[in-house]
């Protein structure tokens, strides 16, 4: 279940106004004592063993960071990767989308670093976390993922925020890096959980993945989204069948139609009308009730107009096609509607 917007603000607004509750069950990830200070020269001219292609595609994983060959530097809303780029033609100070969150995260510096958005840290393995979210059996937490931050929500009624609190007792904090915290928002009569993830060392991936989704492997992911696939394909198969039993029974409905109307009003139905020539029109309107009309046809910029005046009666529409009247009005281009010839 996803959380409106109203319901963040208000829980914050409360916070602050101490009419909310915020349970804090884990430790700041990024504390501001931990922040570098800012460097404005780059801090080596080493070439570093990531390249900027795969921090595009994945993301930096924590295991990436810790076997840099170079300086990083670790800021409240980025890390910077510092050394020599100079393969990468990206312009300075223009961010770059990264394939495994979908947001700019990366950025080229004046000094010749790259920034990297805390969203971009374990990026691939993020993305993994909302896969398995997609795909999960019980399919309890929501997964979001903003420009700045990855977050897994539980929303309930306020009456059940006892329940909350024990489900967020147990969250496996020591399977990943990042804050779970307790809110409640009175007026909306809801309270949630709110778990901010900034990085999941790999080897505790599936131990935070399983808490989430109930889903244990790479295995077990695959199984799932071969299944759901199944399913959906199923599905649209049974869709696909009955919409052609459907259409099949509105054409004979509207073979019988013509026909009768064949028989009853003496006109033919022209299957390929001819530009020039004029017919009639025989339908009902938006209001239920039958309209009759004088038709024909030109050509204009390579497409088929068909251009149409209404009449009260079938008389009258039939007696302006023999006259071949000219039609003034806008017309609109021919996608085979049913006419008649005279």
């Amino acid at each position: 279940m996803q959380y409106p917007n109203e319901v963040i603000s208000a829980a914050y607004s409360h916070r602050e106004n101490q009419a909310a509750i915020k349970d804090n069950l884990s430790q700041e990830s990024k504390e501001s004592s931990g922040f570098d200070g800012k460097h404005i020269l780059n801090l080596s001219d080493r070439t570093p063993n990531i390249t900027p292609e795969h921090i595009e595609n994945d993301g930096v994983s924590v295991e990436e960071l810790a076997g840099l060959n170079v300086p990083w530097c670790k800021y409240q809303t980025q890390i910077t990767i510092h050394g020599s780029f100079d393969a990468w033609t990206q312009p300075c100070r223009q961010a770059v989308r990264c394939g495994a969150t979908g947001y700019k995260s990366l950025i080229r510096n004046k000094n010749g670093s790259i920034g990297v958005r805390w969203v971009a840290i374990d990026g691939a393995k993020k993305k993994l976390l909302g896969e398995a979210l997609r795909y999960s059996p019980k399919r309890i937490w929501s997964f979001h993922q903003s420009s700045t931050d990855t977050a897994l929500t539980l929303c309930k009624a306020i009456g059940e925020i006892e329940e909350l609190r024990q489900i967020a007792k147990t969250i496996p904090m020591k399977s990943f890096t990042g804050t779970a915290a307790l809110f409640k928002a009175s007026i909306y009569g809801l309270a949630f959980i709110d778990v901010q993830v900034s990085a999941i060392p790999l080897e505790t991936l599936w131990d935070c993945i399983r808490f989430f989704t109930g889903i244990s492997s790479q295995a077990e992911l695959d199984a799932a989204i071969a299944k759901r696939k199944a399913e959906q394909e199923q599905e649209e198969a049974k869709r696909k069948a009955e919409r052609a039993v459907e259409i099949e029974k509105r054409m004979a409905e509207r073979d019988a139609l013509i026909e009768k109307i064949e028989q009853n009003r003496g006109v033919k139905q022209e299957k390929n009308p001819v530009v020039g020539k004029h017919y009639v029109r025989i339908g009902r309107g938006c209001d239920g009730k039958p309209y009759y009309a004088h038709a024909t046809f030109v050509k204009s910029f390579g497409r088929v107009i068909m251009k149409s005046e209404r009449y009260e009666t079938l008389e009258l529409a039939k007696q302006a096609a023999l006259e071949g009247r000219k039609i003034t009005l806008k017309g609109s281009e021919y996608h085979g509607q049913i006419v008649f010839a005279i």
